[in-house]
């Protein structure tokens, strides 16, 4: 049996690289599709005509890591309530059978959506702006690099939701 730290860190490793891969395969799939594939046709659509230049691009996947990287330590949080057996919620959930499926992942949609909405408008108050949520303002031509490009503290707040959803509502690991 191999020592708590390096299960952990292992866990922590496996968390990061699935979150990592989950971000950039959305954000270079939307990138090659509408940037690349589509540019032409899409080029109308556009409302700044310009591309972001790279350097801009490389910035903001590089903090998105980071931001990922903050919501892969926390999500450590119900790793370590579930394997100290304190968090009953998924195998509740599993209990409740594939109708609370179905009706947990549309609650979780939409509390998140409410979730987001009003944190987001909490860090555009004046006097948390400019810790919480200026960097990903820096993003003046906003691309599909931009969408996790967030100060520490926005990271923390927008990756809390799934981790307090999970303890409070029972739902399966399979929704989240």
């Amino acid at each position: 049996m191999e020592p708590f730290y390096l299960e952990l860190a292992h866990k922590w490793m496996a968390i990061m690289i699935g979150d990592v891969l989950k971000y950039a395969f959305f954000s270079i799939g939307v990138w090659l599709v509408l940037w690349v594939a589509l540019g032409r046709i899409m080029g109308g659509r556009k409302i700044r005509k310009e591309t972001p230049p790279g350097s801009q691009l490389r910035s903001e996947f590089l903090i998105s890591l980071r931001s990922v990287a903050i919501f892969s330590t926390i999500s450590l949080v119900p790793y370590l309530l579930d394997r100290g057996g304190w968090l009953r919620g998924p195998k509740i959930a599993v209990e409740w059978g594939p109708w609370w499926w179905a009706i947990s992942l549309a609650l979780m949609i939409l509390a998140h959506d409410a979730y987001f909405y009003w944190s987001h408008r909490l860090i555009h108050d004046p006097r948390l702006f400019r810790s919480f949520h200026r960097t990903h303002h820096l993003s003046r031509n906003p691309s599909p690099f931009s969408a996790y490009s967030f100060d520490p503290g926005e990271a923390f707040l927008m990756g809390l939701f799934v981790q307090l959803w999970v303890i409070l509502i029972p739902t399966q690991w399979s929704v989240v």
